[in-house]
């Protein structure tokens, strides 16, 4: 056969070549609507509607007996309208006296200007830090009356301490009767009635002080229904006074105006100040309204400073409010959280020039109305000026997270009226109220959901220059700061979540585990884990398990753009909905699952995350599972001891 130099393929007819073109063509276009569409949807936005995850308390038939009826509000109001009229009155004429009465190693605190902490609010602290230098004494909550033992039970936060010393505040803790979530009158009463019992707790006290380096103890008995005769409760502080004095430390006590319970005259003899709680006018339990009406503190103070020396006296005021939902007990809420409702709902902040409160109403994703009253920087303004005019010792905020930055701007400040006409008040600090750097949080739980977001405000402020008073106020715009919402606590609860899965060495065995004892758990996965064992999600998810999104390749997101976790959450998103067929609005962030993320880079994510249409779970319980050696025994260990920190705990099935 002869030779030949053609292709073994050869042919001479060009429709072979055509059709190879074609082909090519075919799949070029193929290969390029796949990356077109891959594209898209990677910068493309899929947000689920987020539930609303508020919770309010439903009240009782017997709490809703404590609702006063409109009539008795306004005989109330316009009794201590009359109040307050007749003690203006009386202004100038030398009938208030500063009595010099304070002992000379007390006077070193006066003007008081303090604030009450606590532990609950992580807010709290970051404002004492922030304004400790605007303050010379801090009440925390730190000293308990228990239920049954005489022993003071003790909350000390360790890390406020030390930054309460590095400022050289006089620390005075409050003792407290509100033990287990309410306040016990008992426990009080089986400790003043008896001789034994009050020389055990005063010797306590002392024993705690001095182990503390405290300056003293600030006595807040409240609920005290049992006491027929106010002799225990005298006796009480007389000794108390006696002992705490001998040893160089101060004493003062709580009182609520308007109280005939408290014998204020004998009172003031066995206690350096008496701290007036000018605050819970309205209160959770009572019908919407001002939570300390000017007037209403006017006529307070007037009562007390009638009875006892005004320099004994310090004005404690309110820098928080109340939301009201008819039918529920009102919810407290800081000046950040009424802000950010209000903004959230398009509530209309009103400035009332008779109380110098402020309040709005709204209606809820349930067309529920809420009424909403609470306090500001111009609130805090006129009664610092109400306890000036009043020569009172000072003034005390209730409490430290929980108030407007733009206080801070003049607490230190000496508000009398002598002051002011030598040097008039500059409202035009508290007219540009700047956003706030920190986060406030609402709600109780390690489901996190982001509010709000740092805005700076416009406020409109006028003086009357006769007063010296915050005479109106007008938020033009609302500032706001991050206000993050947390639900999810539930007593006697645990949630178990395994992170950075599924891993074919692990996570079938943990599924196992779970199937033979009938519990249910969540994954968060990561997407290359899923992608590489879509039978170990398809089976996670028909077991009954949630799923949770991890991001792709597990970074640090602290570290990642906005633009790189939107693909890590888009792409791992896809994943899971194309194996499951269901989408998941559930998010944890890698290497940071603290349920109080606290500062904006922790933040950031979980607001990026929101705009996605995503949960972001938290977790308060990790027994870090992770660490090489640990064992069974250890994990189990670990997570007891950090029982009643939350409801989830965190776990692993890859990593």
């Amino acid at each position: 056969m002869p030779a030949t130099n053609k292709p073994v393929f050869y042919s001479p007819d060009s429709s072979r070549w055509k059709r190879f073109l074609w082909v090519v063509k075919i799949i070029g276009v193929l290969l390029i609507v796949g990356m077109a569409s891959i594209f898209i949807s990677l910068f493309h936005k899929q947000v689920l509607k987020l539930p609303t995850l508020r919770e309010h308390l439903a009240l009782s038939q017997d709490e809703g007996k404590k609702y006063p009826t409109s009539d008795i509000t306004a005989r109330e109001t316009a009794h201590f309208l009359k109040l307050a009229k007749e003690a203006r009155a009386r202004e100038g004429h030398d009938f208030y006296k500063r009595d010099r009465v304070i002992p000379g190693e007390v006077k070193k605190y006066e003007p008081v200007r303090a604030a009450f902490y606590v532990n609950w609010d992580i807010q709290s602290k970051y404002s004492l830090k922030e304004n400790a230098s605007k303050m010379n004494m801090v009440l925390p909550e730190w000293l308990f009356i228990q239920d049954t033992s005489d022993e003071i039970a003790l909350d000390i936060d360790t890390s406020a301490l030390e930054i309460m010393r590095q400022n050289h505040l006089a620390i005075v803790p409050m003792l407290s009767n509100y033990f287990n979530n309410k306040w016990n009158g008992n426990n009080v009463h089986r400790i003043i009635t008896s001789p034994e019992r009050r020389t055990r707790l005063v010797k306590n006290l002392l024993k705690v002080l001095s182990l503390y380096q405290f300056n003293g103890i600030n006595i807040d008995f409240e609920d005290l229904l049992n006491e027929k005769t106010d002799e225990n409760i005298i006796q009480f502080q007389k000794e108390l006074y006696k002992a705490l004095h001998d040893k160089g430390y101060m004493i003062c006590q709580d009182i609520a105006p308007f109280n005939e319970d408290y014998n204020v005259t004998e009172l003031a003899k066995y206690n350096d100040f008496l701290f007036l709680m000018g605050y819970d006018q309205h209160n959770a339990t009572s019908e919407p309204g001002p939570v300390a009406a000017q007037y209403w503190l006017e006529a307070g103070l007037d009562e007390l400073c009638k009875k006892v020396p005004s320099d004994k006296v310090v004005l404690c005021i309110p820098v928080y409010g109340y939301d009201w939902q008819s039918g529920h007990l009102g919810e407290d809420v800081t000046y950040q959280e009424a802000l950010s409702t209000a903004q959230e709902s398009d509530g209309k902040v009103n400035y009332d020039n008779d109380t110098y409160n402020l309040s709005y109403d709204y209606y809820d994703e349930n067309d529920k109305l809420h009424n909403v009253y609470f306090a500001d920087a111009a609130t805090a303004f006129n009664a610092m000026r109400t306890a000036a005019d009043f020569e009172t010792s000072g003034v005390a905020i209730w409490y430290l997270g929980s108030e407007d930055r733009r206080l801070w701007q003049f607490y230190n400040h000496d508000l009398s009226e002598k002051a002011l006409s030598a040097n008039p008040f500059n409202s035009s600090i508290l007219s540009e109220a700047k956003s706030s750097p920190s986060v406030d949080y609402e709600g109780a739980g390690e489901i996190l959901n982001i509010l709000t977001e740092p805005s700076p405000g416009n406020i409109d402020i006028q003086v009357d220059t006769k007063e010296k008073l915050i005479s109106e106020e007008e938020y033009i715009k609302l500032p706001s700061g991050y206000v993050i919402n947390k639900t999810g606590e539930s007593p006697k609860k645990i949630v178990l979540t395994f992170d950075d899965g599924p891993d074919e060495r692990y996570t079938p065995y943990i599924l196992d585990i779970l199937n033979k004892y009938e519990v249910p758990a969540v994954f968060f996965v990561t997407g290359i884990n899923a992608e590489q064992n879509l039978p170990l999600v398809k089976r996670i998810y028909k077991e009954g398990h949630e799923i949770g999104n991890h991001t792709f390749l597990h970074p640090n997101l602290e570290l990642a753009s906005d633009d790189r976790l939107k693909l890590e959450l888009r792409s791992t998103g896809y994943i899971i909905e194309s194996i499951t067929g269901h989408a998941t609005m559930l998010f944890r962030p890698p290497y940071n699952t603290d349920a109080e993320p606290t500062n904006p880079l922790q933040i950031r994510p979980i607001y990026t995350a929101k705009n996605e249409g995503y949960l972001t779970i938290g977790s308060s319980i990790d027994p870090q599972d992770w660490q090489e050696g640990v064992s069974v025994d250890t994990i189990v260990g670990r997570a007891i001891a950090q029982q009643g920190l939350g409801n989830i705990i965190l776990l692993h099935d890859a990593g």
